[in-house]
């Protein structure tokens, strides 16, 4: 299947990435770090190598936490702390190797839209991964409000910096706080649930804050600051591409907020299903990745057709998952649990093939190998 046609796999090989902007973490460690760090990586060590390293070091543990933590409450049998362990160890380096494989791409002149499209198409993937399995950690599963908040909080951020992608040609990180600061909060607290025995009892623990406005529990304080930063960001982000694309021929701000539009349709089905399933007070960690694989793909799309220059479009079919999601809640035609897992196994599917007919098309017209360097 091709996903791309001729014109826009010949814009495709002509794009250039462009990033702007670093965030608080990336200025102060995360930069200087891996410029020393690629050094020590031999030179035909190609660039998506360590991209799927980076990326397995992160899913396997990942995937693992979320099976054995389907409700992400107390309720859950425990988890092994090595487990943990590994997490926080997999997430710290997913970190470094999500920044060094640019740098090595760069470092070995073998940068590409291929590479882009790997690298930013697994960081979508990790939105997913990584605030589920912090809800884990956290037990967080028992405040339904901020066990959403995580994940979606997570992927707008994500999203948005695409969203400035597509208007103006550049991948904009927010100077306070990005998605690095984000994945930090997410390995601190892995680290605890590795050291602390019985973690989520620690996390769900109370204090004796009379003034505090909310229960105050170690979680809830924990994500006090992170929330905020977060809003602080989304302001500033949305208020920039508005003003970017106010200042856009009047007949271009219906193309350009395609994006935007793709991601209030996609929020508001979450948000719907989330309210009305009964199946979420069990297995809200099946729902809530059932209903963010549509906006993966969705990114997905958005990575390949901004570096073609295409126009995107309002609507797309996965984003009817959701809708459909909600009518049989409604309707109770189909027992929730199975149809749950038959639609996240599908999805699944369908992403993994679209995504490698997409990678297929860009070696072929590219002419270059996915995990090796031609030598000279």
């Amino acid at each position: 299947m091709d996903i791309l046609t001729k014109p826009q796999l010949k814009i495709l090989s002509k794009h250039k990435y462009c990033m702007a902007g670093q965030s608080i973490l990336e200025r102060v460690f995360l930069s200087g770090f891996c410029n020393e760090l690629v050094k020590l990586f031999p030179r035909w060590v190609a660039p998506n190598v360590i991209t799927f390293v980076g990326s397995l070091l992160l899913f396997v543990p990942g995937v693992l936490v979320l099976t054995y933590s389907p409700s992400a409450t107390r309720q859950d049998s425990e988890i092994c702390r090595c487990l943990w362990a590994a997490m926080a160890v997999g997430s710290f380096l997913y970190q470094v190797l999500d920044c060094v494989d640019g740098k090595q791409a760069r470092r070995t002149g073998t940068s590409s839209p291929l590479g882009e499209f790997l690298d930013h198409g697994f960081d979508a993937l990790a939105t997913i991964v990584m605030p589920l399995s912090v809800s884990a950690a956290m037990a967080l599963g028992e405040v339904p409000a901020i066990h959403v908040f995580t994940i979606v909080a997570a992927i707008t951020l994500f999203q948005i910096a695409h969203w400035h992608n597509y208007i103006t040609g550049k991948v904009h990180v927010n100077e306070l706080i990005d998605v690095e600061e984000a994945r930090l909060f997410s390995t601190l607290a892995y680290i605890v649930a590795a050291v602390v025995p019985s973690a989520r009892d620690f996390f769900a623990s109370s204090l004796d804050l009379p003034w505090c406005p909310f229960p105050a529990t170690v979680r809830n304080l924990a994500m006090v600051p992170p929330s905020f930063f977060v809003f602080l960001s989304l302001f500033i982000c949305v208020r920039r591409c508005t003003s970017l694309i106010s200042q856009k021929p009047a007949s271009e701000h219906h193309r350009l907020y395609g994006p935007f539009i793709q991601y209030f349709i996609w929020v508001v089905g979450v948000l719907a299903v989330v309210v009305s399933s009964p199946l979420f007070s069990t297995h809200p960690q099946l729902v809530l990745v059932t209903l963010t694989l549509p906006k993966v793909h969705s990114i997905h799309r958005v990575l390949v057709l901004n570096m073609s220059r295409s126009h995107i479009g309002v609507f797309h079919p996965l984003l009817c998952v959701p809708y459909l999601l909600l009518a049989n809640t409604l309707t109770g035609a189909v027992s929730e649990l199975p149809l749950f897992t038959a639609c996240l196994a599908l999805q699944l599917m369908f992403i993994a093939f679209w995504s490698v007919c997409a990678i297929r098309q860009m070696l072929d017209h590219l002419n270059i190998r996915l995990f090796t360097i031609p030598t000279p």
